[in-house]
């Protein structure tokens, strides 16, 4: 018998391909980006964020993921109308 330590991955299936991998990427910048926010406020990470989140159309599977992860208040996606803050792709507009 072989050691499980020995063996090697499966190879990676054409099927799990979604095609949705940049959201993955799309998730972490965004992430990074909030994180930095908070941090430059001298908030902690899991603080709650007063604010509504504004995010682009392409992060929009992502944006109850976001909600949850950063408990901010809102998420919107789209394009601030009022005099929200530009962070990185996304904008944050503070209650």
């Amino acid at each position: 018998n072989k050691s499980i330590h020995e063996e090697l991955f499966e190879a990676p299936k054409p099927e799990w391909n979604t095609g949705k991998s940049h959201l993955m990427d799309l998730l972490m910048e965004i992430n990074s980006q909030i994180w930095r926010f908070k941090r430059s406020r001298g908030m902690r990470l899991k603080d709650p964020l007063n604010a509504r989140l504004y995010i682009p159309q392409e992060a929009e599977p992502l944006a109850k993921h976001l909600k949850a992860l950063h408990n901010v208040r809102e998420v919107v996606v789209g394009e601030p109308s009022g005099s929200a803050e530009r962070i990185g792709v996304v904008s944050l507009e503070l209650y």
